[in-house]
């Protein structure tokens, strides 16, 4: 799946969590686009950040296997960031 339409169906993916007020599912204009982006995003970082914790909880007996997670998450970002600078060109 590529890089780009994964970021792109992530608001998607959170229109039902959003603020009772924007209707995201319905925004039409980039003020509340922008404003639904946001609040998607604030909901998968958190939600990343949970099950970070819990994996490093996991690990915090096996400090190899922690120094490998943090080591193959370092490697994505760089992958991640090459895949958007190739996708981008």
């Amino acid at each position: 799946m590529s890089v780009r339409l994964l970021l792109a169906s992530v608001p998607f993916l959170f229109a039902p969590f959003a603020h009772a007020a924007v209707d995201c599912a319905n925004a039409s204009d980039q003020a509340t686009m922008n404003q639904c982006a946001g609040q998607a995003f604030k909901a998968a970082d958190k939600e990343l950040n949970t099950i970070y914790q819990q994996i490093t909880g996991r690990l915090k007996d096996n400090p190899d296997g922690k120094k490998l997670l943090v080591n193959a998450q370092r490697a994505w970002v760089s992958f991640r960031d090459a895949e958007c600078k190739f996708s981008a060109s």
